[in-house]
């Protein structure tokens, strides 16, 4: 549910930032960079299953380059990079519980 909400302010800061600064190549571009990660947090969570550990590997990847993307923010200078640690953070910790690694495990989840 939370990659599902992470894709959707993707989208959301995307269009927000299009209307703000205008649409131009440079800008869309930039828009770009910030898409890519939320459509693939949403193709990953659509194919969210029991016993497919890959899955779990691709979302602590993707949920890691979040946190790069809120510290490259934080090093320029933008408040938003605290606030983009947020959800990456509580998506790694809930990946990585004990109850998630044996949903993914093959032949472990009851």
């Amino acid at each position: 549910m939370l990659m599902f909400m992470v894709a959707g302010l993707s989208a959301l800061w995307v269009v927000a930032f299009l209307v703000g600064y205008g649409v131009t190549s440079e800008n869309v571009g930039a828009a770009m960079v910030q898409l890519l990660p939320g459509a693939f947090s949403f193709a990953l969570a659509v194919k969210i299953r029991p016993e497919r550990p890959r899955i779990r590997l691709w979302i602590n990847i993707l949920e890691v380059v979040w946190v790069l993307i809120a510290f490259g923010r934080i090093g320029q200078g933008d408040v938003t990079g605290v606030l983009g640690l947020i959800l990456p953070g509580i998506i790694l910790v809930l990946v990585n519980t004990r109850a998630a690694r044996s949903y993914f495990v093959p032949g472990r989840y009851f």
